[in-house]
């Protein structure tokens, strides 16, 4: 069995239990949703707060209650004032990440060529995959 590495840091938070214990013991309960370069939503348990088009002042409608909307039709904002500043303090310190981390320049290439010591399983992958990428 392959030691599995320490201290794991994913988006910012270590999530070693999640790796060792399994589902269930995360200390991440958000997610921010990206299309392309543009941060267009996150999420909090059930609630979804989308960026991207935003109406300003309290008549805006950017909340949504995954649980009892699913495909995201009927928006609201009343119901979710108190999530208001909760979610602008998660997309701050998200922003904050990304000016000390920059988001790198997409690569293309062929996938795993150049890594040293490149395990076996992920060279038998590599063999199996187009040389054609550009």
């Amino acid at each position: 069995m392959k030691a599995i590495p320490r201290d794991r840091v994913i988006d910012g938070v270590d999530q070693t239990a999640v790796l060792l214990k399994g589902d269930g013991h995360s200390r991440c309960d958000y997610l921010h949703i990206y299309t392309g370069d543009i941060l267009a939503a996150s999420m909090k348990q059930q609630v979804k707060r989308t960026w991207v088009g935003q109406k300003p002042g309290l008549m805006g409608s950017e909340f949504t209650d995954l649980y009892k909307d699913p495909e995201e039709k009927h928006h609201k904002m009343a119901p979710f004032l108190w999530a208001w500043a909760p979610f602008d303090h998660m997309k701050e310190r998200h922003e904050a990440l990304i000016r000390k981390y920059p988001h790198r320049q997409p690569t293309h290439g062929v996938p795993y060529e150049g890594i040293e010591n490149l395990p076996e399983e992920a060279r038998e992958l590599a063999d199996t995959l187009p040389k054609t990428y550009k």
